[in-house]
Protein backbone atom coordinates (compact mmCIF):
# COMPACT_ATOMS: atom_id res chain seq x y z
CA UNK A 1 0.00 0.00 0.00
CA UNK A 2 1.67 3.33 -0.90
CA UNK A 3 1.58 6.11 2.17
CA UNK A 4 1.82 9.93 1.72
CA UNK A 5 3.37 11.55 4.17
CA UNK A 6 2.91 15.47 3.80
CA UNK A 7 5.20 18.03 5.30
CA UNK A 8 3.70 20.81 6.68
CA UNK A 9 5.61 24.36 6.41
CA UNK A 10 2.39 26.48 8.15
CA UNK A 11 2.92 29.45 9.89
CA UNK A 12 0.19 29.40 12.09
CA UNK A 13 -2.04 27.09 14.77
CA UNK A 14 -5.16 28.05 12.05
CA UNK A 15 -2.82 27.20 9.05
CA UNK A 16 -1.49 23.62 10.79
CA UNK A 17 -5.59 22.86 11.54
CA UNK A 18 -6.85 23.89 8.15
CA UNK A 19 -4.15 21.19 6.36
CA UNK A 20 -4.48 18.42 9.53
CA UNK A 21 -8.73 18.74 8.10
CA UNK A 22 -7.43 17.98 4.57
CA UNK A 23 -5.28 15.28 5.65
CA UNK A 24 -7.32 13.48 7.65
CA UNK A 25 -10.08 13.20 4.84
CA UNK A 26 -7.09 11.27 3.08
CA UNK A 27 -7.03 8.24 4.98
CA UNK A 28 -5.43 5.48 4.86
CA UNK A 29 -3.21 6.57 2.49
CA UNK A 30 -1.83 9.74 4.79
CA UNK A 31 -2.36 9.59 8.56
CA UNK A 32 1.25 10.45 9.32
CA UNK A 33 2.11 14.56 8.89
CA UNK A 34 6.00 15.54 8.95
CA UNK A 35 6.74 18.59 10.75
CA UNK A 36 9.69 20.68 10.27
CA UNK A 37 11.18 22.40 13.20
CA UNK A 38 13.46 24.84 13.10
CA UNK A 39 14.64 27.83 15.73
CA UNK A 40 17.12 29.50 13.22
CA UNK A 41 19.75 28.01 15.14
CA UNK A 42 21.36 25.69 12.27
CA UNK A 43 20.25 27.59 9.77
CA UNK A 44 19.06 31.30 8.95
CA UNK A 45 15.47 30.11 8.03
CA UNK A 46 12.64 29.66 10.27
CA UNK A 47 10.20 29.80 7.72
CA UNK A 48 7.48 26.97 9.67
CA UNK A 49 5.76 27.55 12.98
CA UNK A 50 5.70 24.40 15.44
CA UNK A 51 4.34 24.82 18.74
CA UNK A 52 4.74 21.37 20.34
CA UNK A 53 2.13 22.24 23.25
CA UNK A 54 -0.44 23.79 20.19
CA UNK A 55 0.13 20.54 17.85
CA UNK A 56 -0.36 18.73 21.01
CA UNK A 57 -3.57 20.16 21.90
CA UNK A 58 -5.20 20.28 18.27
CA UNK A 59 -8.00 17.85 17.80
CA UNK A 60 -6.78 15.07 15.15
CA UNK A 61 -6.42 11.49 14.57
CA UNK A 62 -2.93 12.13 12.50
CA UNK A 63 0.26 11.01 13.66
CA UNK A 64 3.16 12.82 13.59
CA UNK A 65 7.07 12.78 12.13
CA UNK A 66 9.11 15.37 13.35
CA UNK A 67 12.29 16.49 11.08
CA UNK A 68 14.53 18.53 13.67
CA UNK A 69 15.96 20.99 11.56
CA UNK A 70 18.28 22.93 14.53
CA UNK A 71 21.73 23.13 15.63
CA UNK A 72 21.23 20.84 19.27
CA UNK A 73 18.59 18.40 18.36
CA UNK A 74 18.25 16.66 21.75
CA UNK A 75 17.37 20.15 23.63
CA UNK A 76 14.05 19.90 21.40
CA UNK A 77 12.99 16.44 22.55
CA UNK A 78 11.16 17.42 25.79
CA UNK A 79 9.03 19.67 24.18
CA UNK A 80 7.44 17.26 22.15
CA UNK A 81 7.38 14.59 25.32
CA UNK A 82 3.40 15.12 25.90
CA UNK A 83 2.59 15.07 22.48
CA UNK A 84 1.16 11.32 21.98
CA UNK A 85 0.89 11.11 18.18
CA UNK A 86 4.94 11.99 18.00
CA UNK A 87 5.43 8.25 16.27
CA UNK A 88 9.34 9.13 14.63
CA UNK A 89 12.17 11.96 14.98
CA UNK A 90 14.85 12.58 12.40
CA UNK A 91 17.89 14.51 13.24
CA UNK A 92 20.14 16.19 10.86
CA UNK A 93 23.30 14.08 10.70
CA UNK A 94 25.17 17.45 10.14
CA UNK A 95 23.97 18.78 13.03
CA UNK A 96 25.40 15.86 15.62
CA UNK A 97 28.89 15.67 17.40
CA UNK A 98 27.83 12.51 18.86
CA UNK A 99 24.71 10.73 16.70
CA UNK A 100 24.44 8.03 18.67
CA UNK A 101 23.70 9.84 21.79
CA UNK A 102 20.94 11.59 19.74
CA UNK A 103 19.84 8.07 18.60
CA UNK A 104 19.47 7.45 22.52
CA UNK A 105 17.43 10.02 23.45
CA UNK A 106 15.20 9.93 20.79
CA UNK A 107 14.63 6.23 21.92
CA UNK A 108 14.73 7.39 25.61
CA UNK A 109 11.69 9.21 24.33
CA UNK A 110 9.92 6.08 23.20
CA UNK A 111 10.14 7.39 19.43
CA UNK A 112 11.42 5.59 16.32
CA UNK A 113 14.76 7.17 15.10
CA UNK A 114 15.65 8.61 10.94
CA UNK A 115 18.44 10.46 10.05
CA UNK A 116 18.60 12.91 7.95
CA UNK A 117 21.33 13.87 5.48
CA UNK A 118 22.00 17.14 3.43
CA UNK A 119 22.84 16.28 -0.76
CA UNK A 120 26.46 16.64 -0.24
CA UNK A 121 26.45 14.62 2.42
CA UNK A 122 27.68 11.06 1.36
CA UNK A 123 25.82 7.62 2.05
CA UNK A 124 29.00 6.48 3.62
CA UNK A 125 28.73 9.15 6.23
CA UNK A 126 25.40 7.54 7.85
CA UNK A 127 27.89 3.75 7.61
CA UNK A 128 28.22 3.59 11.59
CA UNK A 129 25.09 4.44 12.64
CA UNK A 130 22.94 2.69 9.96
CA UNK A 131 21.70 0.14 11.78
CA UNK A 132 20.58 2.01 14.92
CA UNK A 133 18.07 4.21 12.96
CA UNK A 134 14.63 3.33 11.49
CA UNK A 135 14.92 5.48 8.57
CA UNK A 136 17.55 7.44 6.65
CA UNK A 137 15.93 10.29 4.81
CA UNK A 138 18.31 11.71 1.71
CA UNK A 139 17.15 15.45 1.38
CA UNK A 140 16.70 16.06 -1.82
CA UNK A 141 16.64 19.55 -1.69
CA UNK A 142 19.30 22.03 0.19
CA UNK A 143 18.02 22.66 3.77
CA UNK A 144 16.09 25.81 4.03
CA UNK A 145 13.77 27.78 2.77
CA UNK A 146 11.10 25.81 0.49
CA UNK A 147 11.61 25.88 -3.49
CA UNK A 148 14.89 25.13 -3.68
CA UNK A 149 15.86 23.00 -6.91
CA UNK A 150 15.70 19.01 -6.67
CA UNK A 151 19.23 17.67 -6.25
CA UNK A 152 19.31 15.16 -9.38
CA UNK A 153 22.40 13.40 -7.81
CA UNK A 154 21.13 12.28 -4.75
CA UNK A 155 19.21 9.52 -6.44
CA UNK A 156 22.72 7.62 -6.59
CA UNK A 157 22.94 8.33 -2.94
CA UNK A 158 19.58 6.79 -2.46
CA UNK A 159 20.35 3.57 -4.67
CA UNK A 160 24.05 3.25 -2.84
CA UNK A 161 21.64 3.48 0.36
CA UNK A 162 19.11 1.00 -1.01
Amino acid sequence: MIELIPDFLVQSLEEFETRARIVESLDPIAHIVHIDVLDGSWIPEKESWADAAAIGNAMTPLTFELHLIVANPIEHLDAWFDVPAVKRVFFHLETATQPKQVIEAIRFHGWEVGVAINPETPASAVAEIAHYVDEIMCMTVKTGASGRPFEHDVLKKIEELA
